[in-house]
């Protein structure tokens, strides 16, 4: 079965913003993936992207850097999870054996599990889709490398894959997001359609 164990016990002293300027100077943006809206003829063809700059509060801040380092933990662990059982036993292991052990991290890191499930569904599902390519590469083959490991200081964004843990309030420009509350979004243009997923990214000092 799937261990995430290598997440390890919970860092016992949490990473602190020093100061409220050190965290107002980080922008955060989101982006949306809108089903179509039949009512737009130019909307009919497919899904379209919205995106809007985030405004978080300083404690907001922290939090999604907070959100940003355990989830590119959860993704180094998944991987590290993943390569030990090719390498051994030449075994692939799923997107959903890894779900799975998601239950498990509420006893070991609950810190992990803080902003819903979701988020992490969404950080094992963008590995799932390294591996696909390193495995399709295998059966032609190939000699690829593994997906490699990811540094904190380039994992930039994170992803809800459902409607599942967040909500998009328009008229209070407000994105909802479960264990962060309510972040000011500035919603520069109306969005057409029904937003289906969204991804949270940092693009230098700036958060989308």
């Amino acid at each position: 079965m799937s261990n995430l164990a290598g997440l390890g016990p919970r860092p016992g002293t949490p990473h602190r913003v020093r100061g409220a300027s050190a965290a107002r100077r980080k922008w955060y943006c989101v982006t949306l993936t809108v089903a179509p809206c039949w009512d737009h003829p130019s909307m009919a063809r497919g899904c379209r992207s919205y995106r809007y700059l985030l405004q978080p509060t300083t404690r907001q801040c922290a939090a999604l850097d907070g959100l940003l380092r355990g989830q590119c933990e959860l993704y180094n662990a998944a991987l590290e999870d993943r390569r030990g059982a090719w390498n051994w036993e030449r075994r692939s292991v799923s997107y959903f054996d890894q779900c799975r052990t998601l239950t498990h991290l509420r006893d070991v890191r609950p810190d992990t599990l803080e902003q819903g499930v979701t988020v992490c569904r969404g950080t094992l599902k963008r590995l799932d889709l390294a591996f696909a390519a390193f495995y399709r590469r295998c059966r032609a083959g190939q000699t690829p490398g593994f997906p490699r490991f990811k540094s904190v200081h380039r994992w930039d964004s994170v992803q809800w894959e459902d409607r599942t843990g967040w909500k998009l309030d328009t008229d209070r420009r407000r994105l909802h997001l479960h264990g962060l509350g309510a972040v000011k979004v500035r919603v520069h243009r109306p969005l057409r359609g029904t937003p289906k997923a969204i991804t949270v990214a940092r693009e230098g000092r700036r958060w989308w």
